[in-house]
């Protein structure tokens, strides 16, 4: 026979409907884990201090699955003008850039 109290707290009961689930005695402030013997099903009954039944709540046993990984754009350490020019808000002139930097481009070329 089983024991039905505060002392089943932490382990689980195997049972074979949700029927049943309900229908099982839970001791005042407390709660049971219950696992369906066939179907990837588990109930949580849990009483207050009267020891009035809360609900039954029921849950779905799902296998968990890595997420698909995310490509990642390549990275590099410089940056566009254009992606410049957006980030600032049109506070700089993609053509004032390409100037400076052409002028740059030359100075080390001499």
């Amino acid at each position: 026979m089983p024991t039905y109290g505060s002392e089943n707290m932490g382990t689980f009961v195997w049972v074979n409907s949700e029927r049943e689930a309900q229908d099982y005695p839970v001791a005042r402030n407390s709660g049971i884990l219950m696992m369906h013997r066939t179907e990837p099903v588990m109930y949580m009954k849990q009483a207050d201090a009267y020891g009035r039944s809360m609900p039954i709540e029921v849950y779905d046993l799902k296998k968990r699955t890595p997420p698909e990984p995310v490509a990642q754009p390549e990275s590099s350490p410089y940056v566009r003008a254009d992606d410049l020019a957006r980030y600032l808000g049109g506070y700089v002139r993609t053509d004032r850039i390409a100037e400076l930097v052409k002028q740059e481009f030359d100075n080390l070329m001499k």
